[in-house]
């Protein structure tokens, strides 16, 4: 029995009712496989990212952050003059 908006009573059969839940359940239950999908997928992606940055972490690639942006700008002659006289040398 259901109420509509002028407080009338209106009777709708039960099997009407019970259509519309176990169809309702239906979509419920198979929306609710993907989560069964989706938490294991997310659980094992959170751990490779711990591992990721324990492994950069214990790399030591973040030691020297500011070192490698300051190398470009920094004037390197020194260093091509010795690499030109080790070539010299080799030959």
């Amino acid at each position: 029995m259901v109420k509509n908006q002028n407080d009338e009573v209106i009777y709708i059969p039960d099997k009407i009712i019970y259509a519309i839940m176990g169809l309702t359940f239906y979509k419920l239950r198979h929306a609710m496989l993907s989560i069964y999908l989706l938490i294991p997928l997310s659980l094992m992606l959170f751990v490779i990212a711990i591992w990721a940055i324990y492994y950069a972490v214990k790399s030591n690639q973040f030691e020297d952050l500011d070192n490698a942006s300051e190398q470009i700008i920094l004037d390197d002659r020194q260093a091509r003059r010795k690499t030109k006289r080790i070539h010299k040398e080799q030959r």
